[in-house]
C-alpha cells in the first residue's frame, strides 16, 4: 500500500495518484510504500505521520473554497515548475482512459539529444615521396635509387668537380685583377708626374737625335778634385766625375739652351777603365724635368752606356739625383767616390 504524504489516504500498491476525492496527489513525489497492516491509522482530527506532534497542527479536510481565498505561493523554480506541470497532466483525465481505471504513470522527459562534434575536414592524402613515375613507363636507375634513399652515381662527384672548378676561376681572377693593378702603377709612361719605380719602355719615338753638348749646361752639387762635372759632356769615356765622398746623395742639374722634346738619356755609370770596380757605381737614380714631372730608373752595374727610354717630353732642365750605389771594396782610399763616364742627351723626332 502506498501512503499518501499529503492527505495520509491509504492507496494501493498500483495507484498513482492519491484515490482521496480530495487530494488527488501525485503519489510518485512524496508518497512512500508501507507494508500492510504496518500503516499508522489516521483518525478524524489526527495528524497523518505524526505530523501533528511535530508541528503542533491539527489535521483539517481539504477545504477548496478556503484554498482559492489563499494568496499565491512565491513562484516556484524551473524544477518545481516542471513538477506542478506533470502533476496537472496527470490529474486531468486522459478521453481514451477506462473509467474507474488509474491513468498511465507520466512518461520520462526525453534526455537531451548529445551534442554533435564539429565536423572534421578530411584528412588530405600523403603526396608522394620520390620521383614520380608516368604509368607504363620504366623507372630510370637514378629514379630507382632515389626511391630507395640513395642519391644517384655521380652525383657527389660532379659537385665536387664544380666546386673545385669555382676555386680556380676564383684563383684566376683574383690574380689577373693583382696583374693588372700592378702594370697600372708600375708603367713608366706615366703622365701624371707621379713617380716609377721600374726600367723604363722603350719609347714611342722611332728616331732619336743626339743634342750637342755645347748646348748643355751642367751644375754638381759637389766634385772630388780634378773629377769635375765638366767630364760627363766632353764625348770620351775614357774620363768621368767623383763626388766628395761627404756627398751622400749628390746632385747634377742639366740645362738646355732651348727647350728640347726629350725621349732618351744615354749614362755610363762608373768610373772610367780599372777605377769601375775600385769606387762606387750609380744603381738607382731620380729623374727630375722641369715640366714637373719624374721618373726612377734602375741601373745595371756594366761600364758601357745604357739608355734610359721614355715619352717624349719638351723640357728645359733635367735634375739627376743618385739615390742608390753599387759599393766598391773598401780595400782603396777612393771607394766611397761614386762616379759616372758620360750622360748624353737625345730628342725625339
Amino acid at each position: 500500500m502506498i501512503v499518501c504524504t499529503k492527505c495520509g489516504h491509504e492507496n494501493g500498491n498500483n495507484d498513482t495518484f492519491c484515490q482521496n476525492p480530495d487530494c488527488h496527489a501525485f503519489l510518485e513525489w512524496g508518497a512512500e510504500a508501507v507494508p500492510i497492516g504496518l500503516a499508522p491509522k489516521v483518525l478524524p482530527g489526527e495528524p497523518a505521520n505524526g505530523a501533528g506532534a511535530d508541528s503542533g497542527e491539527s489535521t483539517q479536510p481539504f477545504d477548496t473554497a478556503a484554498e482559492a481565498r489563499r494568496d499565491d505561493p512565491e513562484p516556484a523554480r524551473p524544477a518545481d515548475d516542471q513538477a506542478g506541470r506533470l502533476v496537472a497532466e496527470a490529474a486531468q483525465p486522459r478521453p481514451d482512459a477506462a473509467p474507474g481505471r488509474p491513468a498511465p504513470r507520466p512518461s520520462a522527459p526525453p534526455p537531451p539529444a548529445p551534442s554533435q562534434p564539429p565536423a572534421q575536414r578530411p584528412a588530405e592524402p600523403p603526396r608522394p615521396v620520390g620521383p614520380i613515375i608516368e604509368p607504363g613507363k620504366a623507372p630510370s636507375p637514378q629514379s630507382r635509387q632515389l626511391a630507395a634513399g640513395k642519391r644517384p652515381a655521380g652525383h657527389g662527384e660532379r659537385g665536387q668537380a664544380l666546386r673545385r672548378l669555382g676555386v680556380v676561376l676564383a684563383i684566376f681572377v683574383v690574380l689577373a685583377a693583382a696583374m693588372i693593378a700592378a702594370s697600372r702603377l708600375l708603367r713608366p709612361d706615366r703622365q701624371d708626374g707621379g713617380s716609377v719605380t721600374t726600367t723604363s719602355r722603350p719609347a714611342q719615338a722611332k728616331t732619336f737625335t743626339l743634342v750637342s753638348p755645347a748646348k748643355v749646361k751642367i751644375e754638381a752639387s759637389s766634385e772630388s778634385g780634378s773629377r769635375k762635372a765638366a767630364l760627363l759632356l766632353d764625348g770620351s769615356l775614357g774620363t768621368f766625375w767623383s763626388r766628395d765622398p761627404t756627398d751622400q746623395f749628390a746632385t747634377l742639374s742639366f740645362s738646355f739652351a732651348e727647350p728640347v722634346q726629350l725621349g732618351r738619356i744615354a749614362i755610363a755609370a762608373g768610373a772610367a777603365g780599372a777605377e769601375f770596380k775600385l769606387r762606387h757605381r750609380p744603381k738607382a737614380l731620380e729623374l727630375t724635368f722641369s715640366d714637373g714631372s719624374t721618373l726612377t730608373k734602375t741601373l745595371t752595374d756594366q761600364p758601357q752606356p745604357q739608355n734610359i727610354d721614355f715619352p717624349p717630353r719638351s723640357v728645359a732642365r733635367v735634375t739627376m739625383k743618385i739615390a742608390a750605389v753599387f759599393q766598391a771594396p773598401s780595400t782603396g782610399s777612393n771607394y766611397r767616390r761614386t762616379s759616372i763616364s758620360e750622360v748624353r742627351f737625345f730628342s725625339a723626332a
